[in-house]
Parts: C-alpha cells; sequence; structure tokens
C-alpha cells in the first residue's frame, strides 16, 4: 500500500528493548503520531513488548464497575489506563507484541477501511508464514467486533487486533 504521490519512502523501525512503563508506552505511541503529523517523521514502525496494562476505552469508563475493574486490574499485577481512543478495553501482557505503525497522509481519515483490509491480511499471512495458524475475520461476540481482528480458525479466540488512531495528516 504505497501512497503513489509520495513515491519510494523510507520505513524508520524503532525496536524498543524494553518498556518504558505502561502509561510512558503508550504517550510514546501518541508522541510519534503526533511527530508523523507535523511533518517530523516519517513512515515509522514501533515495535515493543509492553508492561502489564489493561488499556481501557474512554466508554469503559461510564459504565458501572469501572472502578472495580480497575482494581482488579492492579490486583492481578496489570496498570489500568484509560486510551484517549479506541474501542474497549484491551489487556497486554510480556509476551504480547505491540507494533505501531505511523505514517504522514495528507487525508488520514479517508480509506481507513481499506487500510484496515490491507494491513490485516499483511500481519495474517505474515503469521501464517511462521507457522502460526490465523485468520481476518471477525469472532461472533467479541467485544471488538470487526474484520480487523486475527484468529486462529480451528479455535475462534482473538489473538490479536488492529487499532488505528488518526489524525489530521497521520495514522
Amino acid at each position: 500500500m504505497q501512497d503513489a504521490e509520495a513515491g519510494l519512502r523510507t520505513l524508520t523501525v524503532v525496536r524498543q528493548d524494553h518498556s518504558l512503563g505502561a502509561a510512558r508506552d503508550l504517550e510514546f505511541g501518541l508522541e510519534l503520531l503526533t511527530q508523523a503529523k507535523t511533518g517530523r517523521i516519517g513512515p515509522t514502525l514501533r515495535l515493543y513488548r509492553p508492561a502489564p496494562t489493561v488499556a481501557f476505552g474512554q466508554r469503559d469508563t461510564r459504565l458501572p464497575g469501572f472502578d472495580a475493574a480497575a482494581r482488579a486490574c492492579r490486583e492481578h499485577g496489570f496498570e489500568p489506563l484509560v486510551r484517549k481512543a479506541g474501542g474497549r478495553a484491551a489487556a497486554y501482557h510480556g509476551g504480547t507484541l505491540v507494533v505501531d505503525h505511523v505514517m504522514p497522509h495528507a487525508d488520514a481519515i479517508a480509506g481507513s477501511k481499506g487500510r484496515f483490509s490491507f494491513f490485516g491480511e499483511l500481519l495474517a499471512q505474515s503469521l501464517r508464514d511462521v507457522g502460526v495458524q490465523a485468520a481476518v475475520g471477525e469472532i461472533p461476540g467479541s467485544t471488538a467486533p470487526g474484520s480487523s481482528a486475527f484468529t486462529a480458525p480451528t479455535r475462534p479466540t482473538r489473538r490479536t487486533g488492529s487499532n488505528s488512531w488518526a489524525q489530521r495528516s497521520a495514522w
């Protein structure tokens, strides 16, 4: 998926060796997005393993039981955070690999569905290439429905998902 106007671009890869802490990891991703939006960085891929975190969505904070859920997270060694964007709660642990892909783009909102489809299938194929059974598709009854969920075809459980934070001029 290449922006025809941009021509060939360099992708900067940031391999973050260790978690910066749950809150700082989340903030750093947003900082990269802002830097892409303002033209300070070009296409960037950040790879890291997060500290145990449960990243709640804004809607979660308004539900009954949110305080009890945040307390349970802490009791089980997960830091509860609230994302500025996103759907429902997502849990990350030391075995999770987070891939932040940011890109300057004149109209980041347009084409987001196609971008989800393209990168979803790209990631699923990459997993299959290394022997992991993976497919793109919705899991019935999932709290995060949509075609951006990666599943194991033999056991419909969520293995990974795709999220998109888009701002004007970057995704």
